[in-house]
């Protein structure tokens, strides 16, 4: 017995290390990414800014770096479903290496063979392993040549990302997939290559480093699927919403509504905002608004009354309701929001996902 009580010990024991391990690495890139943000708002509050915009930029890149590093600590303790929307996974890729191109320098070459490239999937989730590969392939020769291969076989599709750097190290190759590994060789948190990994086997794939010298070179492969019988779903940057939307914001954050008050008007759209449910329900009965967007977690009402009392005081505005969400870790919160088949937002989110989930939600 006590032998049995002194293994649990040494079990909790290695866990809470390897947590300890795992929240200081997390901590060092963290305050490594904020160096950026913090320092260079600095520069720009203190009005001496050669090029503001280019502070601006640089300052909204780290930022950005910083909500990729959480979203994929976050991401490592939890699988979702194995999605079931068909998509063309070759504007995902163009989207990408534009993407690659803007943030880093000239685009990855991009060759097709074969075709088509229809699968079922997340493009949100496969533009980010494919940039993920990109900026690994940056980091291993900044210089040499990029090239991203797709090609279409009857059952399956191979996406490869090829780059000329001085190839990976034996040791490192072997674990290029585990999380928090990281080497000069590949650069990074170490988290990209295990998030990449978990999102393709999530979309019954598989991905693996089938060269190391002479330049890297990765492979996944996906299976294929039927293309839809009409149209499609907006991708990345499709949103085309016009302004003129009377739109109601519920947060207890003020930051938070100052910024949707800031992007929304700057789109041309008049906005109403309140710090609770309550006054937002009041807001919703006196008023004419075409989307509610709100909190998922309120002090004073939790999600599913507020979306109850909203039919009630507005009917049909229920069905324009966007939430957005911090808590996405929260096992009942992504089972709500699962169900209501809705789009909504993870904070922090960017002002092109506002846009596009504000599109999905008002055009129908």
């Amino acid at each position: 017995m006590n032998d049995d009580r002194s293994e649990d010990k040494e079990l909790r024991d290695e866990d809470l290390r390897a947590l300890g391990r795992a929240a200081t690495e997390l901590s060092h890139e963290l305050r490594n990414l904020l160096v950026g943000v913090v320092s260079q708002a600095e520069i720009l509050a203190s009005g001496r800014a050669r090029d503001p915009a280019a502070v601006a930029r640089r300052i909204r890149s780290a930022a950005n770096d910083c909500k990729d590093l959480v979203e994929d600590v976050l991401s490592l303790g939890r699988r979702r479903p194995r999605p079931e929307e068909p998509i063309d996974l070759l504007p995902v890729v163009e989207d990408t290496a534009a993407d690659f191109s803007r943030e880093r320098g000239p685009a990855p070459v991009v060759i097709t063979r074969g075709g088509p490239f229809w699968i079922k999937g997340r493009e949100g989730s496969l533009h980010r392993v494919l940039l993920n590969l990109l900026r690994n392939a940056d980091e291993a020769g900044p210089e040499a040549e990029i090239r991203i291969e797709l090609e279409g076989r009857d059952d399956r599709i191979l996406l490869r990302v090829r780059d000329q750097g001085p190839g990976i190290p034996a040791a490192a190759a072997a674990r290029v997939f585990e999380p928090f590994y990281s080497d000069r060789k590949i650069g990074g948190t170490g988290l990209g290559l295990a998030i990449a990994r978990r999102i393709i086997e999530e979309h019954g794939g598989r991905i693996e480093l089938e060269k190391t010298t002479g330049g890297a070179s990765f492979l996944i492969e996906l299976p294929t699927t039927t293309p839809p019988e009409a149209g499609r779903q907006p991708r990345r940057g499709d949103a085309t919403l016009d302004g003129g939307l009377h739109l109601l914001c519920i947060d207890d954050d003020e930051t938070t509504r100052e910024t949707y008050r800031m992007i929304l008007g700057l789109d041309g759209h008049e906005v109403d905002c309140a710090a609770t449910a309550s006054e937002g329900l009041r807001l919703a009965a006196a008023g004419h608004y075409d989307a509610v967007l709100s909190d998922l977690r309120l002090p004073d009402l939790e999600a599913a009354k507020l979306v109850e009392r909203l039919a009630a005081a507005a009917p049909g505005l229920e069905r324009r309701l966007l939430f957005a969400t911090g808590d996405l870790m929260n096992d009942d919160s992504r089972r709500y929001l699962d169900s209501i088949g809705r789009p909504y937002l993870a904070k922090p989110f960017r002002i092109e996902d506002l846009r596009l989930a504000l599109e999905l939600l008002t055009r129908d």
